[in-house]
């Protein structure tokens, strides 16, 4: 990707550069997934006010790490300074969105935070998660691939509430951890509870004005 891309904020340019290199770089099923999440966080950023170039920029480089290795993924998370607990060692596939946010940042010369944020927290969330990395959370759940039981419910729910839809999307996702009886990152949780205490404070001042 040429720096001049990245000068002029060219996300058009950008998009179609990074559809060739994963084309390349992924399975056809993960390229398939990897652009609808990427018009999913087009369109949902039209819908929520976003800039929708650079969600679907975010969308397209959201899994660029997905199909890596373990010890691949520990060490980009190694190089970007990312602190891992032992036993993310021992379930790194959970790991891809910070070392993809890191390849980004060294391949592509990005510098945009909050693309970098979104890429980086797509996987388990992170309290405070800003509007593009919501967009891209939720995109890459209800991306046109995903058949899964309940997910047209989640596509209804994300033309009404998006944080909502994010908190939906975050308890699907400890139901289907506690299911496998795999790990569950604690960021998830705290990313709820955050969400959830956010929407009472809201709530709270609404009431409280009207």
């Amino acid at each position: 990707m040429t720096e001049r891309m990245i000068l002029l904020g060219d996300w058009q340019a950008i998009s179609r550069r990074l559809k060739e290199d994963l084309a390349r770089a992924l399975s056809p099923r993960r390229y398939a997934h990897t652009v609808g999440a990427g018009e999913t966080a087009f369109r949902l950023a039209v819908r929520w006010g976003a800039d929708a170039e650079r969600a679907r920029v975010a969308g397209l480089l959201h899994d660029i790490a997905r199909e890596w290795r373990a010890d691949r993924l520990i060490e980009a998370c190694e190089e970007a300074g990312v602190s891992l607990h032992p036993w993310e060692r021992k379930q790194a596939e959970i790991l891809h969105g910070y070392a993809g946010a890191w390849w980004a940042a060294r391949e592509y010369d990005f510098d945009d935070d909050e693309v970098l944020e979104a890429v980086r927290h797509h996987t388990v969330g992170h309290p405070g998660m800003g509007l593009l990395a919501k967009i891209v959370y939720v995109a890459d759940k209800i991306e046109p691939n995903r058949t899964y039981k309940g997910v047209e419910t989640l596509r209804d729910l994300a033309e009404q509430s998006l944080d909502r839809t994010v908190q939906a999307c975050l308890d699907q996702a400890i139901q289907h951890v506690l299911r496998k009886g795999t790990l569950l990152h604690p960021l998830t949780v705290e990313t709820r509870n955050w969400l959830i205490l956010e929407q009472k404070r809201e709530d709270a001042c609404s009431q409280k004005h009207s």
